[in-house]
């Protein structure tokens, strides 16, 4: 097998699909599968159609054993406590909605725990009548200590909680939690644990095993290079009795086993997860992603600031991710600090500079942010792209017919979709 290709641009247009004349900076969002991983898919499809009878029946278990004995070695869990499903969201719900929670018990989360979760939490508690607490964390956040003192004193103060549902890595704001730590806290409770680690794996080295968590679920269409539609969950063993996913095919057969069929469907995403961890090999492997990607985050939150002239999100350093970095967005004449400025801000970035990226407006800190996705084929070219296109937007008067124009193109996105806490 020939080397592999710097990381950044060259990356990018060997072994992508991405396209040329954009700058990408939110693969936080939707991942990216490179080429290799999509052919591998692709083949798999194409032996299914020819004979599917026997593709399903006699190939694909052993194609997804293989995918979850190597994703049982990448995120360090036992390989009997691991089961595919689509995507983060899916998997947390199946946590979820096995636990036959009832009226009465209570649920923490908090103001960053991402949206489709909440509303998740939010069914239950129609469904079943149980309590929502949410820890309403403000910032600065400048420890690791801090965010276990906050949950302590929060539960001390609320007996009833019976699970909390905790992200590894939180989306927007994006920063890193003490799981470890705190689900030590809520163990000694004898609380249940569900991590979202929807951007933790080959972003973090994490050993799933060594967390004590009851579940974890995670994606691996994020940062790990699976074709979109591939994640796990993890379910540690006094739990595999209780866990079952929200759609029943397969019943009694425990855990893992209820999940492998969930009725026909494409489960190619599965059998091609193996070119993935593949691909990261072939890479140089995790640290060596790593150690480009968190080089790639340092410069372009020094970059970004110094020139705009802003800050980080105020946050301490053991809070900030590998691969993310949540920066203030300059002032600016034309984009108003709210979540319509903020909006018309992400469409005049798409349309006239062909920049991708996720800004948000912070209502706490009344200011809008970005989160940059430092992924392993984006370079400092792409962040350098940003910067002067903010420069130049910043000085925009409002009359400007450039803002004018933006003012007319209708973004898909609800409004709610650009606001947070």
């Amino acid at each position: 097998m020939s080397s592999p290709p710097a990381f950044g641009k060259e990356l990018r247009e060997q072994e992508f699909y991405l396209t040329s004349d954009y700058a990408l900076l939110n693969n936080g969002s939707y991942g990216a599968a490179p080429k290799r991983v999509i052919a591998v898919k692709h083949q798999h499809e194409e032996d299914m159609e020819k004979n599917p009878d026997n593709w399903y029946a006699r190939i694909r278990p052993d194609l997804e054993a293989e995918g979850l004995r190597k994703l049982s070695e990448f995120v360090g869990a036992k390989v009997e406590n691991l089961a595919f499903v689509e995507n983060a969201t899916r998997g947390c719900n199946d946590a979820l909605k096995c636990l036959n929670l009832q009226a009465g018990d209570g649920i923490l989360i908090n103001n960053f725990t991402y949206l489709a979760i909440q509303n998740a939490v939010e069914y239950i508690k129609d469904f079943n009548g149980v309590t929502v607490f949410k820890i309403e964390l403000k910032f600065p956040l400048n420890s690791f200590e801090d965010l276990v003192r906050t949950f302590t004193e929060f539960l001390d103060a609320h007996t009833s909680i019976k699970v909390v549902v905790l992200d590894h890595i939180s989306s927007m704001p994006s920063l890193l939690f003490p799981v470890k730590q705190l689900a030590e806290v809520f163990r000694a409770r004898g609380i249940k644990t569900i991590v979202d680690g929807a951007h933790v794996p080959n972003q973090i080295d994490v050993n799933i095993e060594d967390l004590k968590v009851d579940f974890y679920i995670a994606n691996l269409h994020k940062w790990t290079f699976a074709s979109r539609g591939c994640a796990f969950i993890y379910a540690a063993e006094e739990m595999h009795n209780t866990a079952k996913p929200v759609v029943t095919a397969l019943y009694n057969f425990g855990f893992p086993g209820d999940f492998t069929w969930q009725g026909a469907r494409d489960h190619c995403t599965y059998s091609s997860v193996s070119e993935a961890f593949n691909f990261i090999e072939w890479l140089g492997g995790r640290t060596r992603i790593e150690e480009y990607t968190k080089d790639l985050g340092d410069w372009t939150a020094n970059e970004l600031t110094s020139t705009w002239q802003t800050d980080m999100l105020p946050i301490g350093n053991e809070l900030v991710p590998n691969c993310l970095r949540t920066i203030r967005i300059p002032d600016t004449k034309a984009f108003p600090k709210t979540p319509e400025g903020t909006s018309l801000l992400v469409t005049a970035l798409r349309e006239l500079y062909k920049i991708r990226a996720n800004i948000g407006y912070f209502r706490s800190l009344n200011n809008m942010y970005v989160r940059v996705s430092c992924a392993a084929y984006v370079d400092r070219e792409d962040i350098a792209k940003f910067r002067d296109a903010m420069m130049e937007l910043k000085d925009l008067e409002p009359e400007d017919q450039k803002i004018i124009d933006m003012k007319n193109i209708k973004e898909d996105r609800s409004l709610d979709d650009f606001l947070y806490d």
